[in-house]
């Protein structure tokens, strides 16, 4: 609120307070107690899709953080894997991370192209992957200095 984007990156998400945010909904032991509680309730069964996602993002995640690494079992431990890979510093491999990331939607989206034929499904994967692809250049430029 009222704070330059390159502040709230740079500092702000670093404070103690934040992390723990962040860190939470990274846990993988937090996010399997959820998904397991989901799916012993019916009423909470609407909750299994959201922590598997949850929980696949996390595990996708892991290995896709440098200096910005979250404490993926929190409160279990604090320990976070440095990778020496990055999904956007360019520093540690962000480039060709992003690069993987943008083909991995690209191909995720054409699976999802030949087992759905419904037009509003086509138009809207053509306007995430445009997004998606449009929206990484632009955030890797601007958060590396570039722009």
């Amino acid at each position: 609120v009222g704070m330059p984007e390159l502040f709230i990156w740079a500092v702000v998400y670093f404070l103690h307070e934040w992390q723990v945010v962040f860190d939470s909904f990274h846990s993988i032991p937090i996010l399997l107690a959820g998904f397991f509680l989901a799916s012993q309730s019916k009423k909470l069964a609407w909750f299994v899709p959201l922590f598997a996602g949850m929980l696949l993002h996390s595990l996708i995640d892991l290995p896709l953080h440098s200096e910005d690494a979250h404490r993926h079992f929190y409160p279990l431990s604090d320990f976070r894997f440095e990778s020496p890979v990055s999904y956007w510093n360019p520093e540690h491999y962000g480039f060709i991370a992003m690069v993987a990331e943008i083909l991995a939607v690209i191909f995720a989206s054409i699976y999802v192209l030949k087992w759905n034929k419904k037009n509003w499904v086509k138009i809207m994967l053509y306007a995430i992957n445009f997004y998606y692809l449009v929206g990484s250049v632009v955030i890797y430029y601007y958060f590396n200095g570039m722009f």
